[in-house]
């Protein structure tokens, strides 16, 4: 495998490894001429004059420098070279060489050859995700447009609605050009979610929790109680504690609470708080932890999911401020 490094600081022309062996790692500053005549992949341009679909292409950096990196690599498939240098091979070599210099080097494979075969090059193909859709038509009365254009003008009147609906723009396109990568996948799951909290932190605070006082007042007398047998300091400050902790539980919401009450206040219907809420769990669990290659096909599974959510949840809050006739500039 044959591509380039650039970086502030260049690497000198080296060789680490036993060439010999399948576990080595070579830069050079004089490729052949065949080398420098592979074009790197650029815009895809997708082959399906007709109908109606949309084309993305992953995350993909390109890079051009003098120095050109060689990396053998065994596999079954020649397809999956490229995968096997970007995902395994080299990271490891970039980490070690970065660590060494003190400043990032980025790369970017090109092309290989077959062993025994230098002149014959299989490039990097340029890969696009297709998905064509089947369009219907809506019907637009009067009445719509008049609810479109207040819908239209909470969102431009409305801080919160302006925030969600920019996260919502970039999840969308994000998520059809979704590189195999589990962190890109993570980042878009995030945008999404980001629409939901922004909705939620806002309509809750508008709306902030008064506890009935048959709910205050046990905590009240277990804390009188407990300070009038405590012998110590301590024992004191404990009971102290245990009563700040429940009192703030029935005065606060959680992040799931405050997405359930929210989607209560503006009108959404018990499946798509259910998915919500199922989202939150997903966001604690995993998307705010280091991720593994063993979250990625749920993780992949959850984007149409939260979507979903995300676009209920945008509209349900624009018809909410429409309603109230209160757009909340900041």
């Amino acid at each position: 495998m044959w591509g380039y490094l650039a970086g502030r600081l260049l690497p000198p022309g080296f060789l680490l490894g036993d060439p010999a062996g399948d576990d080595w790692f070579k830069i050079i500053y004089n490729p052949t001429e065949s080398f420098l005549e592979i074009p790197q992949p650029g815009l895809v341009e997708v082959e399906s004059p007709g109908g109606t679909w949309i084309a993305g292409t992953g995350r993909r950096l390109r890079v051009k420098s003098p120095a050109v990196f060689q990396i053998p690599v065994r596999v079954e498939d020649p397809d999956l070279a490229m995968r096997t240098v970007e995902k395994e091979v080299l990271p490891r070599r970039l980490a070690s060489i970065s660590a060494m210099m003190g400043s990032p080097v980025y790369a970017a494979p090109i092309a290989f050859h077959l062993a025994g075969q230098p002149e014959e090059w299989l490039p990097r193909p340029n890969v696009a995700q297709l998905e064509f859709l089947l369009p219907g038509f809506f019907e637009a009365t009067p009445a719509d447009l008049e609810d479109w254009g207040w819908l239209v003008w909470a969102a431009d009147n409305d801080a919160t609605a302006r925030q969600a609906a920019g996260d919502l723009y970039l999840a969308d396109h994000h998520l059809h050009c979704q590189p195999s990568d589990i962190a890109d996948t993570s980042a878009t799951l995030l945008k999404f979610f980001f629409v939901i909290e922004r909705i939620a932190n806002k309509v809750t605070d508008s709306s902030p929790l008064t506890p009935d006082p048959s709910q205050v007042d046990p905590t009240i007398r277990r804390l009188e109680a407990g300070l009038e047998g405590a012998n110590d300091l301590p024992s004191k400050v404990a009971h102290v504690r245990r009563a700040a902790q429940q009192l703030q539980a029935l005065h606060s919401r959680g992040m799931a609470r405050r997405v359930r009450d929210a989607g209560e206040l503006i009108g959404l219907d018990s499946l798509i708080l259910e998915e919500a809420r199922e989202l939150v769990d997903l966001r604690h669990a995993t998307l705010g932890h280091v991720a593994s290659q063993q979250d990625s096909g749920e993780l992949v599974g959850w984007l149409p999911r939260a979507q979903y959510c995300a676009h209920a949840f945008l509209a349900a809050y624009l018809g909410w401020v429409r309603e109230r006739g209160i757009a909340d500039p900041n």
